[in-house]
C-alpha cells in the first residue's frame, strides 16, 4: 500500500518497488545552489540523458555522478530529484 505523498517508483526488470518520501522544504533546499554561478557551462554537444534534446540542467547525485537534462524532462523529474538528494550543478533554463 503507498501512503498519499509518497514517490513511488517501479523496476520494470527486478519487479521491484521503491517508495521515497516527498520532502516539501527540499525544492527551496535544492534551488539554493542556483545563486552560485558554475564553473562550466553547458554545450551544443550536452544531450539530455532521456531524449536527444539540448541539455539544459546538470544535476550531480550521490554517491556520485551526474544526469543531464533537458527543460521538459527536468520540470518532469525536478521534485523526485530533489527526493533523491540531487544537487543543481549547471541551470541555463530561461528565468
Amino acid at each position: 500500500m503507498v501512503r498519499s505523498g509518497a514517490l513511488v517508483a517501479v523496476n520494470g526488470n527486478a519487479g521491484g518497488v521503491i517508495q521515497f518520501s516527498i520532502r516539501t522544504s527540499g525544492v527551496a533546499e535544492m534551488k539554493t545552489s542556483l545563486g552560485k554561478k558554475p564553473a562550466w557551462t553547458l554545450t551544443e554537444a550536452d544531450l539530455c540523458d532521456r531524449c536527444p534534446a539540448r541539455a539544459v540542467v546538470e544535476t550531480a547525485k550521490l554517491p556520485g555522478g551526474s544526469l543531464l537534462w533537458c527543460g521538459h524532462h527536468f520540470a518532469l523529474f525536478e521534485d523526485a530529484l530533489d527526493a533523491f538528494g540531487a544537487t543543481i550543478l549547471v541551470d541555463e533554463r530561461d528565468p
